[in-house]
């Protein structure tokens, strides 16, 4: 136990030696309390956009494409047998970095899912993209401007990279 503490402070005659030994496991605590507190379910309205558009690719390829583009931008693909999950940013990261820079946008924590159905001369595609953002004591007015950015971004991303053939959408 000793060696966790620094020696400065076990030259401190006003701290006793338990009392020094304590900083790491106050730290680790405190650490394990914000994170679970961040992951509680949010008190807020998640920002949703859902989208539905054909395409001309097969549903396998046009879900093939989104996946090995999500994943080369580093985002976490799960791909299942008529659909692909696509999680991107970090609500840590954003709360640190925050909204003001470009590495902070990117940041914003947003889950994308995209299923697909064949018609026969293509695929419908049914895209349904959310904010991922934890619990907040109190938003800042600007993050769900924020997240509405992000999610519409991602749905136009997967628009484009499947080549979309109407613009059929459904917004709610």
């Amino acid at each position: 136990m000793l060696l966790l503490v620094p020696p400065w402070l076990l030259l401190r005659a006003d701290l006793p030696w338990w009392a020094a030994a304590g900083w790491p496991v106050v730290g680790a605590a405190a650490c394990t309390a914000v994170g679970r507190w961040a992951r509680r379910a949010p008190r807020h309205e998640r920002v949703v956009l859902e989208d539905e558009w054909t395409s001309g690719l097969p549903p396998a390829q046009a879900l093939d494409r989104l996946a090995e583009h999500f994943a080369a931008e580093r985002a976490g693909v799960r791909r299942e047998h008529r659909r692909v999950v696509v999680t991107v940013g970090s609500d840590l990261r954003f709360r640190l970095t925050g909204a003001a820079s470009a590495r902070g946008r990117r940041a914003l924590p947003a889950e994308l899912t995209v299923t697909a159905t064949d018609t026969g001369s293509g695929s419908v595609l049914r895209a349904r993209c959310r904010d991922d953002l934890g619990w907040y004591a109190r938003m800042p007015a600007w993050v769900p401007r924020r997240a509405a950015e992000r999610t519409a971004h991602l749905v136009d991303a997967a628009r484009v990279l499947t080549g979309a053939a109407s613009d059929r959408v459904d917004r709610p």
